[in-house]
């Protein structure tokens, strides 16, 4: 048996759904009629799958030929038989092509600028970042991992001898580090161990969040020095 929901997403499946088909006999039927757009050429592979999740229960999500998304779950009955329920989706799949799309774009946008973008949510995890980074000296890219905290990735580099003004006192560096990254405001900058400057700028994001743009500085930095050094012999000279 079925209700009239399942009805109007398979009208041609009216005449099948009735006392004494099997599942296997209904799932070969809707096949032949072309209500799954989600099968791909091999058919047999097809119907295998949906035939072992069917006696294993398994939950899992199906796209109707009308474009509705369902969740379908299994349960056992009492007397050995199979409840099958689907639960309406296609908001949530709705909302989850638009989040990537612009997710997607923002990674774009974020990849094309000359600095480094790394985005931390609320709980300080890496959940953006771009290759921006990584034209800013020899970098570890491996360090920097979706998912990895704030602190976790700055342990890390501190602990690969990439900064070296923290080398003397690197808890210290760590904990002063931490603190600026907190106050989501300002620009801290500082040598790494290549020989490039680089500037890291931070914001505070509506969703309680933090972003961190990378700057090079080194030129700036080595025409600042030569300039130090000229006046410092100008006033040797005088």
């Amino acid at each position: 048996m079925c209700n009239s929901r399942f009805l109007e997403e398979m009208p041609e499946l009216e005449d099948m759904m009735v006392p004494g088909n099997s599942f296997e006999t209904i799932l070969r039927a809707s096949i032949e009629m072309g209500l799954h757009p989600d099968i791909e050429d091999e058919k047999k592979d097809w119907i295998a799958l949906r035939l072992s999740r069917h006696k294993a229960l398994q939950t899992f999500e199906r796209q109707w030929k009308s474009g509705h998304w369902e969740q379908i779950n299994r349960y056992r009955t009492h007397n050995g038989g199979t409840l099958i329920m689907g639960t309406g989706i296609s908001e949530q799949k709705r909302v989850e092509e638009e989040l990537r799309r612009t997710q997607s774009s923002l990674m774009e946008a974020i990849s094309n600028v000359t600095v480094g973008v790394d985005i931390y949510d609320a709980d300080d995890r890496l959940s953006i970042t771009s290759t921006g980074w990584q034209r800013i000296g020899p970098q570890n890219p491996d360090l920097f991992v979706i998912g990895k905290t704030f602190e976790n990735i700055l342990r890390k580099t501190v602990e690969r001898g990439r900064i070296p003004d923290a080398m003397e006192d690197p808890e210290t560096w760590i904990q002063w580090r931490i603190a600026r990254h907190k106050e989501k405001k300002g620009s801290v900058e500082y040598l790494l161990d290549g020989g490039s400057w680089v500037q890291l700028t931070e914001y505070g994001t509506d969703d309680g969040g933090t972003m961190v743009t990378r700057r090079d500085i080194t030129q700036r930095k080595n025409a600042e020095e030569k300039i130090a050094a000229s006046t410092l012999e100008k006033g040797v000279l005088l």
